[in-house]
């Protein structure tokens, strides 16, 4: 909105919050907000990035450097002269200064979907009569930021990784955003870490990743990709994001890409919902919104993962976060097949595709090349899954399996055998056997297959 108000010659933006979009329902005078709800209260301000980009904008499209290194930068006067910059300036203020703006304003009525809720006053276009007296104090700085790995290394695919990703900035305390996220990448790490200690090692490579500058467009997951685009390009399996697990009423809620969509019902089905424990994850999900909606836009930190490199992307927000966030992990980290299944994904294409056909209807374009695409594309993913499936149940009906899977684990070192109470503990799942046979051993189809 600050580009559109730039083009359009104004000198200045004032930014506010509506109380329509984020003041709760009900009449003016019978919302509730912070802290009897959640929503926010009038004095609340909002405060975001105004760049309409990813990353450092001094190095748009290339790696950055630590303030003070010598690296290739735009001048401030090309950064003045960006399109992605707001370049006027831009004050954010809360609802209740916007409310009292838009009262003394005057001009023709704003259209009526620009109108606030119950009990506001009439939005209208100026100009004037009111003169505002904007006085905005700004610097420019430039700044070193720090990411945090940990890393566990693979033992049989070290060169293949599976990434967990949380960031850790926030523009004021961060209790939802980031810190809940935080508070289950940790929960992660600490279970990783007890595991490791017993013998357990992945087959491949986990990372663990926190990001900083987030809130400023991005700025850390965006930099690291694009200073190892090549390398993540061909060695990187998954990007698991999760920023929220403290997100009120609505149950699970996940955003993937497609290949992920039967990995992440796999392992919603082994958790129980904190709310209702006779309920998995998986089921309150299917009750409140079925369909696993797809990750999109440039909100967190996915953004540069998926859209620069491609990597298959997920971010999910709600309590126990760090259950199926680990189930997920470790699937991806330790299956002997990858856990990825590409005939959702097939499917998913074939709907887009319908949706810009339907909106070109008339236009000499043909679709049918890649009608025929997707249709190859369907047929190769449904052939491996039928080979993965017919691989299960060959392992499965083999008199020796649980022998050879006993002796596979002990030569990996982990505690799969008698499934003890420390094992337990350190288990993902809300099966303590189930979910202590997976994390000790090779993945859910050694999991599935083990009674013992």
């Amino acid at each position: 909105m600050v580009r559109n108000a730039r083009a359009a010659g104004a000198a200045a933006a004032i930014v506010y919050t509506d109380a329509k979009d984020f003041g709760g329902a009900g009449a003016k005078g019978k919302r509730k907000w912070f802290p009897d709800a959640r929503w926010l209260p009038p004095t609340g301000v909002q405060v975001g990035t105004l760049y309409y980009g990813n990353g450092d904008p001094t190095t748009p499209l290339w790696p950055s450097c630590a303030a003070g290194e010598d690296c290739e930068r735009l001048s401030q006067g090309e950064l003045d002269g960006s399109a992605a910059m707001p370049s006027i300036p831009a004050l954010p203020v809360s609802a209740r200064d916007g409310e009292t703006i838009l009262k003394a304003m005057g001009g023709d009525a704003a259209p009526t979907e620009w109108q606030g809720g119950e009990g506001a006053p009439m939005y209208r276009l100026g100009p004037g009569p009111a003169v505002l007296n904007l006085t905005y104090i700004g610097n420019d700085t430039l700044a070193t930021i720090e990411n945090v790995f940990a890393v566990i290394e693979g033992k049989e695919e070290p060169d293949r990784y599976v990434i967990i990703g949380n960031h850790r900035d926030a523009w004021t305390f961060g209790a939802v955003d980031p810190n809940s996220g935080t508070a289950a990448m940790l929960e992660i790490a600490e279970r990783l870490s007890k595991l490791e200690k017993k013998g357990w090692r992945p087959r491949r490579t986990i990372i663990v990743c926190s990001w900083d500058a987030e809130e400023f467009a991005l700025i850390g997951s965006t930099e690291w990709v694009e200073d190892n685009m090549d390398m993540l390009a061909s060695r990187a399996i998954a990007y698991l994001n999760v920023d929220i697990t403290v997100f009120g009423p609505g149950g699970f809620r996940p955003r993937a890409t497609p290949q992920l969509d039967q990995l992440i019902k796999e392992a919603s089905k082994m958790v129980q919902d904190p709310d209702d424990p006779s309920q998995t994850l998986y089921d309150t999900m299917i009750r409140h919104h079925p369909p696993i909606d797809r990750v999109a836009g440039a909100g967190t930190d996915f953004a540069a993962f998926l859209q620069y490199i491609g990597v298959p992307s997920l971010d999910m927000s709600y309590g126990t976060m760090a259950s199926v966030w680990g189930l997920i992990a470790l699937r991806l980290a330790d299956d002997e097949i990858l856990p990825l299944n590409y005939v959702s994904y097939a499917s998913e294409l074939e709907k887009c595709t319908k949706l810009v056909e339907g909106g070109c209807t008339g236009c000499p374009v043909s679709f049918a090349p890649l009608h025929k695409s997707i249709d190859q594309l369907r047929k190769a993913a449904n052939k491996i899954h039928k080979e993965k499936m017919r691989d299960l149940n060959l392992s499965m009906s083999n008199p020796n399996f649980k022998s050879q899977v006993k002796e596979r684990t002990r030569s990996r070192g982990s505690t799969q055998g008698g499934c003890d109470r420390q094992a337990r503990t350190v288990a993902f799942g809300s099966d303590d056997r189930r979910a202590c046979t997976m994390v000790a051993t090779d993945g859910w189809m050694l999991a599935a297959a083990d009674g013992s």
